[in-house]
């Protein structure tokens, strides 16, 4: 059976006669079918309101990336080491008494919380149980922006931070500090058995001076322990050198946050949810018309 069927176009401007012929549907049997037509009609009816909400959400994304989000950069040097002092480094820079003595010296406070300190009073801007201190960032998770990555005999040192010249100029801070440690204050294994040997060798080139003593095992003993402790201080010396391989240079762009991501993002949603709006609304204008037309 055939019947004609008189459409309108979506968009007003059809006004002629179609004639679909439409195959003889069964006494109860449901009609499935979904009409690409009538929901392209539907989009195009809310094509403003979709254009709108989709732009909208943009422009708030574009705002928040570029004007609210906090550009962060990072520093990187590479240090080149032994397989002596590797270990030593690597802990001492993980140590919470270096992390402590570097926050302390440079006062990093300001720096690892911008957001909390005034920097045109000088103060924090929070309460006094509230203020940031030592303690409470080395029990933190977060800790100091330092990340220390071994690869081989090489050590990456990175720093993250609001401003690029300060990433690269607490990198090289970081790095004569670490110096200063090796040369002057780490006492190495080596270094105990080199004054303990020294001792010794001390007393026996005391012996050798008394003219009632030559015999020949005390000369021995003295090259042997010259011997060891020439070997010590070999060892002693690869333990604290390392060399930098790479500088620390002031990073010219920030690695976060990605400014473009949410913006697509936000388009894309922008999108799906107007158009969900427009069909829910068109469901719910339908149903109150059903509505109209029982209680009429």
């Amino acid at each position: 059976m055939a019947n004609g069927d008189k459409r309108e176009d979506c968009r007003g401007a059809g006004r002629e006669r179609e004639i679909v012929y439409v195959q003889p549907a069964y006494m109860g049997e449901p009609d499935d079918e979904i009409d690409l037509l009538d929901l392209w009609c539907i989009i195009w009816r809310g094509k403003w309101f979709i254009v709108g909400f989709t732009l909208l959400c943009t422009i708030g994304a574009i705002i928040y990336s570029f004007v609210f989000l906090t550009p962060k950069y990072k520093a990187e040097a590479t240090l080149e080491t032994t397989k002596e002092s590797k270990s030593v480094i690597v802990n001492y820079l993980g140590s919470n008494i270096f992390h402590k003595h570097l926050i302390n010296k440079y006062n990093l406070l300001p720096k690892l919380y911008p957001k909390l300190w005034n920097e045109q009073a000088e103060e924090w801007g929070v309460p006094q149980e509230d203020k940031p201190s030592v303690n409470k960032v080395l029990a933190s998770e977060k800790g100091i922006p330092l990340e220390v990555e071994i690869s081989g005999e090489l050590i990456s040192l990175t720093w993250e931070g609001t401003n690029p010249q300060f990433c690269a100029d607490i990198l090289e801070e970081i790095i004569k500090e670490l110096k200063i440690y090796l040369k002057n204050d780490y006492k190495s294994s080596a270094q105990v058995r080199i004054e303990i040997l020294q001792r010794e060798l001390d007393n026996l080139l005391r012996e050798t001076k008394k003219e009632d003593n030559t015999h020949e095992d005390l000369y021995a003993s003295i090259a042997g322990l010259k011997s060891n402790i020439a070997e010590l201080k070999g060892e002693n010396y690869l333990v604290r050198r390392f060399s930098v391989v790479d500088e620390p240079i002031v990073p010219q762009n920030p690695f976060e946050p990605n400014k473009k991501l949410p913006v697509v993002l936000s388009f894309v949603l922008g999108i799906f949810v107007s158009v969900f709006f427009v069909f829910f609304w068109n469901f719910v204008r339908n149903a109150r018309g059903r509505l109209k037309e029982k209680q009429g």
